[in-house]
């Protein structure tokens, strides 16, 4: 049962172009009938997570990060972009 003291722990492993965040769709998540999504724009990434409620529906939540929010690192052979914005933050319910 996924509750505050035993989470669901989420990952995917994708590469980059550009050494930018790159977009994600349905990712996984363990013992988890959820996936999450990352989606970048000019502004920034939107995270989303999806969980079905029903054979024909799901239940999605939406957080838009802002590029202000993302740091890349200039280091020649070890350009990285990270998120470095809040820890904690509410996802948006999509009607």
């Amino acid at each position: 049962m996924e509750t505050w003291k035993t989470p669901v722990h989420c990952s995917a492993h994708v590469q980059s172009a550009n050494y930018l965040l790159p977009d994600v769709k349905d990712a996984k998540c363990k013992d988890s009938s959820r996936t999450f999504s990352v989606k970048r724009s000019k502004k920034g990434l939107t995270f989303s997570v999806s969980q079905p409620v029903s054979p024909i529906s799901n239940t999605v939540g939406k957080h838009f990060i802002p590029n202000k929010q993302l740091w890349q690192s200039k280091e020649p052979n070890a350009e990285i972009q990270a998120y470095k914005g809040p820890k904690d933050f509410k996802l948006n319910a999509v009607e």
